[in-house]
């Protein structure tokens, strides 16, 4: 199996822009095409890589829709949360509308996550001190 790197980067948050999205699904969908199988990440492993890998299953045809692959992204990583920017960009990308129940939860899911991040972050600075 080959291996090869195609650095997208994407910014977290609503100031992401659709054009870094598509780039990085484009690149997704050859790797996986290639390869047969994809490695995807972003810093937590919650909304960019959920939406480019939920994106590129869908457009890949191993899903049926976005939902779908979403909730199979979900199965093995409950917190996946793309935010709704990304849904949005999934959205155009796809040329389909995605059923806004997928966001059901995730803002609140997404803050508890935060939140823990921070702890566990907090939590090691007082261990380093």
């Amino acid at each position: 199996m080959q291996t090869s790197s195609g650095y997208r980067p994407i910014l977290d948050g609503a100031a992401n822009a659709y054009a870094p999205f598509a780039a990085a699904v484009d690149v997704a969908r050859d790797r996986y095409r290639t390869n047969g199988s994809l490695l995807v990440h972003c810093e937590a492993g919650i909304a960019r890589s959920v939406a480019v890998v939920a994106t590129t299953l869908a457009a890949e045809q191993q899903a049926h829709s976005f939902e779908q692959a979403l909730g199979r992204i979900r199965e093995v990583r409950p917190s996946a949360s793309p935010a709704p920017s990304l849904i949005r960009h999934a959205e155009q990308y796809l040329g389909e509308s995605i059923d806004d129940g997928v966001l059901r939860g995730s803002t609140v899911r997404l803050g508890l996550i935060r939140i823990a991040q921070a702890m566990n972050r907090w939590r090691l600075r007082l261990q380093c001190s």
